[in-house]
């Protein structure tokens, strides 16, 4: 979660960004200000590559990480460290999956996979950057990250300055 504050002539407004800039949502006018969500027909192409893997699937909504409830009780299958585990457990909330999709497939903001070994995993990032359907990376060895083409921190910034009103030569951006 990143903490985006604007100064306007001594007034201050702020917003909450998801991590990857596809939602930045105003906790005081209580809306959100950056919709940049992954499109549902992309959802269906990325739900498809990763099908009959054995993945953990995490999907990124309402600044909130679900997980499906059948990996989450099954974590001990995926080769994971106990930290990672710990992690998990701690952070994710164990859903179904396919029956949120059913009603909030385009509210996505971010999908992360978790493989249990490397053997599929390079397949699975060369089909999804082939496809040009979404950004693709990676934080670690065992996963894949999935946002919106345009879902970047900097162009949540321009959408806040927009809305804000604010020129871009009165902006400081600090972080990674």
């Amino acid at each position: 979660e990143v903490a985006i504050i604007a100064v306007c002539e001594h007034e201050y407004s702020y917003a909450l960004s998801d991590r990857m800039g596809a939602r930045v949502y105003d906790p005081v006018l209580k809306k959100d200000m950056v919709q940049n969500y992954i499109p549902s027909e992309d959802v269906d192409f990325i739900f498809d590559t990763v099908s009959g893997l054995h993945v953990i699937i995490e999907i990124f909504m309402d600044n909130k990480a679900y997980i499906d409830k059948n990996a989450y009780r099954n974590l001990s299958s995926y080769n994971l460290t106990d930290g990672h585990s710990g992690y998990i457990l701690e952070t994710r909330i164990p859903i179904n999956i396919n029956e949120l999709l059913k009603t909030r497939k385009a509210e996505l903001e971010n999908i992360n996979i978790i493989f249990a070994g490397p053997e599929t995993r390079l397949d699975v990032i060369r089909k999804l950057k082939e496809c040009g359907k979404a950004s693709v990376t990676t934080s670690s060895p065992n996963n894949v990250e999935i946002t919106n083409l345009t879902a970047t921190k900097g162009n949540a910034l321009k959408e806040i300055c927009l809305c804000l009103g604010i020129n871009k030569e009165n902006v400081l951006a600090l972080g990674d």
